[in-house]
């Protein structure tokens, strides 16, 4: 699943939402998606 991400998000973008807890990461992906 990480390579799948890598694959939508640039490396940046999934270093931030790595960094992020799982509530906010959570949201955030409900809003990209």
């Amino acid at each position: 699943m990480g390579q799948l991400n890598h694959r939508i998000f640039p490396p940046r973008i999934y270093l931030v939402l790595q960094a992020m807890d799982p509530q906010t990461r959570s949201g955030a992906m409900k809003h990209l998606i």
